[in-house]
């Protein structure tokens, strides 16, 4: 197998590396410590710019301290870690390079985190199985791996990666960004989602060529098989397992549903069960939402209609989240549930109206006009580099110190509070 080389150059040239600062300051959101942070360096960039090169090229990973957050979506708890803004920037020109390299190695069917593809695209694809082939999608088997991220062997994970690229100050470096964490990949990071993806590749290739699965799919560590032999499936299933444990050090989750898809029997009797994947309920015909999903649009509805009855605006963030929801209406089968629920109650071209003029104005995301008022970072602890420091309007540090800040918001009184230590790097 040929390895590629002289990645490295690459990565740090500066005209990619300004394509990574551009990249990076422009998808970095509101949440955590980026409300100003983002606009001074978007404002500031010919000043820092060099201070980022110069970080690049002397590259040795922060100490973080992780925090855990509550996801709504999927209803877990999961650790965190906020990556500096220089840190974001490097992981962003990594990419920038490495991301043909990846794309080449994927599986076609893999659809989470990827350019172009992402649960919508993942529906669609199931949905055009289900449809067109109702023998080979008889039944299903769904699983996914313990603990994913916090799972991952870092030294399979380099290892796998040294078979592909032979260009050392390259492993060099992407070996410290995995080395942040003691084990497991660092949830926040932008490369952890390639990382995690490459990770699973040569088990997306195992199950596709060497079990030769008819029709398979994954979103991160989500799988589906289909096929047409309840019996077949569950040989695959242990090979699977067997394959994991072994050749990844991971484990599926003991909550394997291997059932037959709903499907109406010969008198007429509803058998088996939907498929329960990507944020959607599949039926062998249609197609319909996760029961919280619609609940939390028939609240967002009801909220926004009582908004409008007492005369008030609608507030830019409910009027983005209801247009999302909306695509969710939109691409399943859903009209009954909109007509009764949504309908009457929520105005989409004004919410439209509501997102473009905001677009306008470059007001859809929600900046703090006070670089020292993040009111998003309530309570957590975060490890700042040093090139950040500026930005924060705090004092320099030597070299061998990074700075630990606890901050606290009181929406009562309007006041901002920060604790600031300096700690020693070992």
């Amino acid at each position: 197998m040929k390895r590629t080389g002289y990645l490295y150059e690459q990565i740090v040239d500066p005209s990619n590396m300004s394509l990574a600062y551009d990249t990076a300051v422009r998808k970095t959101g509101h949440s955590y410590l980026r409300n100003g942070m983002k606009n001074y360096y978007i404002e500031h960039k010919e000043e820092l710019f060099p201070k980022v090169l110069y970080y690049v090229n002397r590259f040795v990973a922060f100490k973080h301290e992780s925090f855990t957050i509550y996801e709504n979506s999927s209803k877990k708890t999961r650790n965190i870690i906020v990556p500096t803004m220089n840190e974001i920037i490097l992981q962003h020109g990594i990419i920038n390079i490495l991301e043909p390299y990846f794309m080449k190695w994927m599986y076609r069917h893999s659809y989470a985190s990827i350019k172009g593809r992402g649960t919508l695209k993942g529906q669609k694809r199931v949905r055009k199985w289900i449809a067109k082939d109702p023998d080979n999608t008889r039944y299903y088997l769904k699983m996914d791996i313990h603990q994913f991220f916090d799972s991952i062997d870092q030294e399979i994970l380099i290892e796998k990666l040294q078979r592909k690229f032979k260009d050392n100050k390259l492993i060099d470096l992407l070996k410290e960004i995995i080395h942040t964490t003691e084990s497991g990949l660092p949830l926040g990071f932008y490369t952890s989602q390639w990382f995690a993806n490459f990770y699973l590749t040569d088990l997306d290739h195992y199950i596709k060529e060497k079990l030769h699965a008819t029709y398979y799919i994954r979103y991160m560590d989500d799988m589906v098989i289909f096929g047409s032999n309840k019996r077949e499936l569950k040989k695959m299933l242990k090979k699977i397992n067997v394959y994991v444990n072994e050749k990844l050090h991971l484990q599926i989750k003991n909550n394997v549903e291997l059932r037959p898809l709903m499907y109406v029997n010969k008198y007429g009797e509803l058998k088996g069960r939907d498929l329960d994947f990507l944020g959607f309920r599949f039926y062998r015909d249609h197609i319909t939402m996760r029961k919280h999903i619609m609940l939390s649009i028939s609240r967002k509805a009801s909220k926004i209609k009582k908004t409008l009855d007492q005369g008030r605006e609608i507030d830019l963030h409910d009027a983005m989240s209801m247009l999302s929801y909306y695509g969710w209406i939109k691409h399943t089968d859903s009209h009954g549930f909109y007509e009764k629920y949504v309908q009457d109650k929520v105005p989409l071209k004004l919410l439209k109206k509501i997102v473009r003029d905001a677009m306008r104005k470059g007001q859809t995301r929600r900046f703090c006009t006070d670089e020292n008022k993040v009111k998003s970072f309530v309570n957590k602890n975060m490890t700042l580099g040093l090139n950040e420091l500026d930005s924060l309007e705090m004092p320099k540090i030597g070299k061998d110190y990074v700075i630990k800040m606890k901050a606290s918001y009181s929406s009562m009184t309007d006041e901002f509070e920060t604790n600031i230590n300096a700690s020693k790097i070992d």
